[in-house]
């Protein structure tokens, strides 16, 4: 005996839509022309790179980790290995703590160029003193005077001291303002001794002098 199945299906209306003219063109010129442009767009990468060739540099300096910097673009630290443009290329090395330096370097194609920078310490800036801190004055300014004593071989021999005649002649002590002063001993009007000598205030400056009958300039350091 046979069984037979039977199923009803309902009824269905397919509707197919159908592109009208207009849209197909449309559509199909925006494909081509997305196409066009991503064809150009390699081509010109393409022959961008083709048309610049490049080399290596090795960039290093002393101290490491030195900021790298090439036409105004930050490259990393050093050490590195960077590939660069054929040409001339200015390479700009800085640190904290040192002054930045630059090295000019020419690129060639398909070479390998080491580039090293000794970077130098900057000095810590000057402090500059408060007007506290230092006080600065002429010695001629000195309120305490300093003490001179001169005796001299023969004895009875005129002093001046920058042209001021000491009342006195020697052996003499006298004061006189601290100062530095150009002291001349004359015998009878004759210039015999001229020296520079450097009196310190509340000091005595002690001169024993052999006087020769010839006309004498001393010029020893009156600092030491």
């Amino acid at each position: 005996m046979s069984i037979q199945y039977h199923f009803r299906f309902p009824d269905v209306t397919m509707v197919r839509m159908k592109p009208t003219t207009s849209d197909v063109p449309a559509r199909s010129n925006a494909l081509y022309i997305g196409v066009l442009m991503s064809c150009a767009v390699l081509l010109f990468c393409h022959a961008a790179h083709a048309q610049t060739p490049t080399g290596i540099v090795k960039i290093t300096s002393s101290p490491e980790g030195a900021t790298i910097n090439i036409a105004g673009v930050t490259m990393g630290k050093t050490p590195t290995i960077l590939e660069l443009p054929c040409g001339k290329h200015k390479i700009v090395i800085s640190s904290r703590g040192h002054k930045a330096a630059s090295k000019r370097v020419v690129v060639k194609e398909n070479k390998i160029l080491h580039a090293h920078v000794n970077l130098v310490a900057s000095r810590p800036p000057k402090k500059k003193a408060k007007n506290s801190d230092i006080l600065v004055r002429k010695l001629e300014e000195s309120t305490e005077p300093g003490t001179v004593t001169i005796a001299t071989t023969p004895s009875g021999l005129t002093v001046f001291m920058n042209d001021y005649l000491v009342p006195q002649p020697t052996p003499v002590l006298f004061d006189v303002r601290a100062g530095i002063y150009e002291l001349v001993i004359e015998d009878n009007d004759e210039v015999v001794l001229r020296k520079t000598v450097f009196v310190q205030p509340g000091q005595t400056l002690s001169l024993e002098l052999n006087i020769k009958k010839v006309r004498r300039i001393d010029y020893d350091d009156p600092w030491k």
